[in-house]
């Protein structure tokens, strides 16, 4: 039955005015589900001539109808319906003409624009943060990161600026840029200020539609290097949430689960923590996959030219990548696990010598073996030093766990005897014979036999050196794990973006914010006076008394302030933070206002990075 008139004009009637809805934004539409009112921006498009509508919805109405409430994706993305970011877009095709805008943009954007648009006008009734940001600022000079970020973007300022401000607002702050917009409006950075969330998003996409940029940044990196540095390789899995990003697999995390994930490899120095290159893999593919990869792009980039020595852990050893390592002109020091050849003969061939005192290294807890062989691959031959070491302790413990997992094993057989034993489960009942009535019997043979090689640990490589400065060096890789360390704390732990080009510009901000880090953690075993510590000296180790974190946040009561006519000062600097900048390699940075503001100007930044 048709609705009468009156009933029309009725529902009609129950409809909120726009006009007398107070807040709702411009271009919001509004439609009734149940009881409740959604609001939303439509955004409508034809696509192989049919008409579609993808909507973002940012809240509701009062039950009343007379008042906007916004959800929470408006509160803290406060979106603009014009500029609708790119990761929004479900449709590929509209996706693409909205990526393509966002070039269009950049190809058109003059690289040498007005530099006053870089800077906001003085406020005189502003105070602002500085202490934290203008340390970050001149890091970023000292460690030479500010050049790389600007010849990976080809020195256009404003794209330097926003991905130096995102980079220092990433290290600095203890939240996601989603959630930190006022922290950053509190704080000074460079220029005009740190992005939004939104617009940081499109800038991830701009810059990242760039495949290339890790190589510029590889590249520019490379060219700082010294000759004969030691450095050190590893790589990581993130977690990715969004099924847009190419180079996201199904993999095994460390806890032993799946999930899709995205690798990461770092190349750093491991005498000061400066970073060197990054490199973004498919979450699938193992370490050993990835080298052949990053050695081609170091090749590239000329870090074969400054023949360092590079220290790998024992997921990238294999005789072909020695050969073609070696081929290359790069020295290399890599873990290798005890069931390679190369190391297993050495444990076989010269057993007796590792519980031989002469064999002992005084105290580093352990016997070493050093030997040499001649390996073959892809038709070529080349010699390389194995060191094989035996701790004790190391065998202790490993002894103790075989037999904890040996045990617990047996004492849950008579559930797991009647199900699908995992892949771990199978390897360990390799170990035990089952009797006649189907009970775990320990196989004897088999647990020496494993015992027998436990507690060794062994190196290859190249370079002909001592045992103890094979050791020595080896044991440097640890800093490529805590920089991975610093970056799962406090910048990256899952991909956060929602397409290819953001994940690859999201990398390079995260790549200059984690060396601001490790800058940072270097310099914090220096010491400042402290009249309360109880050394004879009366000095005090920086890191004992902050974290990084910490540290920052204290700096952050250091504010900039400007009189009528324009002359900064700043406010709340006391003594300890001049001793501790100095310590950290800036001394007098808090001597001069007109120093910070030229640190934390765009003008300052455009005429650096133009040079």
């Amino acid at each position: 039955m048709s609705k009468s008139p009156v009933e029309k004009a009725q529902k009609t009637s129950s409809r909120p005015q726009r006009e007398n809805i107070k807040g709702l934004p411009e271009h919001a539409q509004f439609q009734r589900q149940g009881k409740t009112w959604y609001v939303y921006f439509p955004y409508c498009f034809s696509t192989n001539g049919k008409r579609e509508q993808e909507r973002d919805y940012i809240g509701t109405l009062s039950p009343d109808g007379s008042e906007f409430r916004p959800n929470l994706y408006y509160v803290q993305n406060e979106p603009v319906f014009e500029k609708r970011p790119v990761d929004r877009w479900k449709n590929p095709i509209m996706r693409q003409r909205a990526l393509d805008k966002l070039n269009e943009k950049k190809v058109s954007s003059p690289i040498q624009d007005d530099i006053e648009e870089l800077d906001p006008p003085i406020d005189p009734n502003q105070q602002m943060s500085v202490g934290a940001t203008v340390l970050c600022a001149a890091i970023l000079l000292r460690n030479g990161m500010l050049k790389h970020v600007a010849e990976a973007l080809d020195r256009d300022p404003k794209l330097t600026m926003d991905c130096t401000n995102l980079a220092m607002h990433a290290a600095i702050t203890t939240d996601k840029t989603y959630l930190a917009d006022q922290e950053s409006t509190q704080q000074k950075f460079i220029g005009y200020g740190c992005l939004a969330s939104p617009r940081a998003s499109e800038f991830f996409q701009q810059i990242g539609a760039d495949q290339s940029l890790s190589q510029k940044m590889a590249k520019s990196c490379a060219a700082q290097m010294e000759e004969g540095e030691i450095v050190a390789l590893d790589s990581t899995r993130i977690d990715c949430n969004s099924n847009n990003i190419d180079l996201a697999a199904v993999g095994k995390r460390k806890d032993g689960t799946y999930g899709p994930q995205v690798s990461v490899s770092l190349l750093i120095n491991v005498d000061n923590g400066g970073l060197i290159c990054y490199r973004a893999h498919a979450g699938n593919v193992s370490d050993l996959s990835t080298l052949d990869d990053l050695r081609t792009m170091w090749t590239d980039v000329g870090i074969d030219q400054k023949a360092p020595l590079i220290l790998m852990d024992r997921g990238y050893p294999s005789q072909q990548e020695f050969l073609r390592l070696h081929k290359d002109g790069y020295k290399f020091l890599i873990g290798a696990k005890t069931s390679m050849n190369i190391v297993k003969n050495v444990i076989d061939q010269h057993n007796s010598e590792f519980y031989d005192q002469k064999t002992y290294l005084l105290n580093q807890r352990c016997y070493g073996v050093k030997s040499s062989t001649e390996i073959r691959a892809d038709g070529q031959t080349m010699e390389v030093h194995s060191y094989v070491f035996r701790s004790p302790n190391k065998e202790m413990t490993e002894t103790d766990a075989l037999w904890d997992r040996l045990n617990a094993f047996q004492k849950a057989w008579p559930r797991k005897r009647d199900t699908q034993l995992s892949a771990a489960d199978k390897k360990t009942f390799e170990y035990f014979n089952v009797t006649p009535k189907g009970e775990l019997v320990v196989n004897e043979d088999a647990v020496s036999y494993a015992c027998y090689g436990l507690g060794y640990f062994g190196l290859i490589g190249n370079v002909d050196i001592s045992l103890f400065d094979a050791l020595k060096k080896y044991r440097q890789r640890n800093e490529v794990e805590v920089t991975f360390k610093l970056m799962f704390q406090h910048l990256l732990s899952t991909t956060r973006v929602h397409s290819s080009a953001s994940f690859d510009g999201l990398l390079m901000t995260t790549f200059v914010g984690l060396s601001i880090l490790t800058y940072l953690r270097t310099q914090m075993d220096s010491t400042i006076p402290n009249e309360l510590a109880k050394n004879s000296a009366g000095t005090s180790v920086i890191s004992k008394l902050w974290t990084i974190h910490e540290l920052l946040k204290d700096l952050r009561r250091i504010k900039i302030a400007y009189s009528k006519n324009g002359t900064p000062r700043l406010l709340n600097v006391v003594k300890r933070d001049r001793d501790v900048v100095a310590a950290l390699g800036f001394p007098g940075l808090f001597d001069s206002a007109e120093r910070v503001a030229e640190l934390l100007s765009g003008r300052h930044l455009a005429r650096v990075i133009t040079k």
